[in-house]
């Protein structure tokens, strides 16, 4: 044995007999291919739970080669999961010599390869996909002409047992009898040959890929699919593909597809392949969500009346399945005779992160507003209902008769007033549009009475009469729709002061 072997039996090589123990359950997956010999006469092993295959570093199965390959082959892949728990997933092959009239539990034999975990990181698509354990070998594991350097068969020619080894694939556990997943080989000069699973059987499923699909949310009603299969004997085109939505049967299909008539929900389109021997691959599949919903949208509410130059309109919005990407706000406003102009959306308005707009208040005027929400797969709301605010006109819009008198100060609207304390003094606005009247005024303790006229008819007494010195605002129904006409205010008492500051008009 060479130097490198040499060194490894003293750091790996392990002589395993009936009673070793340490590793337990064995994990192999599918046979192989290659040429036919007779059934050993140890088979079945009735200490094997499972058989092992081999493939190359490509993913090609292999099921003979040269002794002194490094490796023999890059991975051993076992066809049934372990029979003991092994939380570690590491798996280890081994070769062992069998011997007439031994039990296969008493054949001696040699660790090939260190532990390895699987499943295998960076193999080629067919091993990556497998699902039983995979053990990864290496040009530094033991080959084949070290098994039969170390324990040399010397079964005499003729012999069923001449050139006979069984390799081993164990999985680590930490409790269990030893059990083992194996393939049975035969080596005839520096050539070895798989035996058993008989290479000539093709167990091994073929591997379906899905390609390409919608993206994870979409707002489509159909939905694409492209997908393929590989398998180590059949070309593509052998292989039948079959589909499954939503976990209905599995039928036949092909690449690509197309789904329609999708509802709104969370679907799964899975592919699986189906060789020529009948061997069904396992199902892959991939789940997208179909949104086809619209936002909710939700206007907050504005006050009938704003003395303020600006006032903020904002929208609540709420999507279950893409979420929100922008809202849409838009105004319409109608001065107090004017009739409502179209709807409008001012630059920021439209298609916003943001969830308010700022909106810039005239005197006399009244402003409503609606919103609206879109997904992020473009389904838009409708638009809510409009919410409105008026801006009052300042009493100086008005015509005033004699005897009022102009005042001042801050926290007046527009920081004037009209007073009088005469009583039939009035203000008069002709050729107003409206439904309702927002009077503002001031009240006080020995405040008077200011009655509304609309179209020359009294229609409210209201008492400016009360405790607290501060301005106040009366709201005034002038009729179901709104309608033209001339409305008046006027005082109706006498050495009382009436102050009045505002009037808002309201067409709806």
């Amino acid at each position: 044995m060479n130097a490198r072997s040499t060194h490894g039996l003293r750091r790996r090589l392990a002589v395993v007999v009936a009673t070793a123990v340490g590793l337990a359950g064995l994990v192999a997956l599918a046979p192989a291919a290659g040429a036919a010999t007779a059934v050993p006469p140890f088979e079945p092993d009735p200490s094997a739970y499972g058989t092992i295959a081999f493939y190359d570093a490509a993913g090609h199965q292999v099921t003979s080669g040269s002794i002194a390959d490094k490796p023999f082959a890059t991975y051993v892949v076992a066809s049934a999961d372990p029979d003991v728990p092994n939380p570690n997933s590491r798996i280890q092959l081994s070769g062992y010599l069998p011997v007439p009239n031994q039990q296969t539990a008493e054949f001696s034999g040699m660790t090939m390869s260190l532990n390895t975990k699987y499943p295998a990181v960076g193999a080629p698509a067919n091993i990556a996909a497998m699902t039983k354990p995979v053990a990864t070998l290496n040009d530094t594991d033991f080959t084949l002409a070290d098994l039969q350097s170390s324990y040399p068969n010397t079964a005499p020619a003729g012999s069923v047992y001449q050139g006979l080894y069984q390799l081993r694939l164990k999985t680590a556990a930490s409790t269990g009898s030893v059990r083992w997943q194996r393939a049975d080989i035969k080596i005839t000069g520096g050539t070895w040959t798989q035996v058993l699973p008989d290479p000539s059987a093709d167990t091994t499923a073929p591997v379906a890929a899905i390609t390409s699909g919608p993206a994870s949310v979409t707002g489509s009603a159909s939905a694409t699919f492209a997908f393929g299969a590989s398998d180590d004997t059949d070309t593509a085109v052998q292989l039948r593909l079959q589909c499954s939505l939503d976990g209905a049967a599995f039928a036949a299909c092909t690449s690509p597809t197309t789904l329609t008539g999708l509802s709104s929900k969370r679907h799964t389109f899975a592919v699986r392949a189906v060789d020529r021997a009948g061997n069904t691959g396992t199902a892959v599949s991939r789940a997208w969500t179909v949104d086809r919903v619209a936002p909710t949208t939700t206007l907050g509410a504005l006050p009938a009346v704003s003395l303020g130059s600006k006032v903020t309109v904002s929208a609540r919005s709420a999507d279950a399945s893409s979420g929100v990407a922008s809202r849409d706000f838009r105004v319409q406003k109608a001065s107090y005779g004017g009739a409502f102009s179209a709807w409008s959306s001012p630059r920021g308005w439209g298609a916003t992160k943001a969830s308010s707009v700022s909106l810039t208040l005239s005197r006399g005027y009244q402003f409503c507003v609606s919103a609206r929400s879109r997904d992020r797969v473009g389904n838009v709301s409708a638009w809510t209902a409009a919410r409105c605010t008026a801006s009052p006109l300042d009493e100086r819009s008005l015509t005033a008769s004699k005897g009022w008198t102009k005042v001042s100060g801050s926290k007046l609207y527009a920081r004037t007033a009209l007073r009088t304390t005469t009583a039939n003094a009035a203000l008069t606005r002709t050729k107003v549009r409206a439904k309702s009247a927002v009077v503002v005024g001031t009240r006080c303790t020995a405040c008077g009475t200011v009655g509304v006229y609309w179209k020359g008819k009294l229609l409210e007494r209201i008492s400016l009469r009360g405790s607290n010195r501060d301005q106040v605002q009366y709201a005034v129904t002038l009729g179901r729709t709104a309608g033209t006409g001339t409305l008046q205010l006027k005082s109706l008492t006498k050495g009382k002061r009436v102050q009045l500051d505002g009037l808002a008009l309201l067409q709806r």
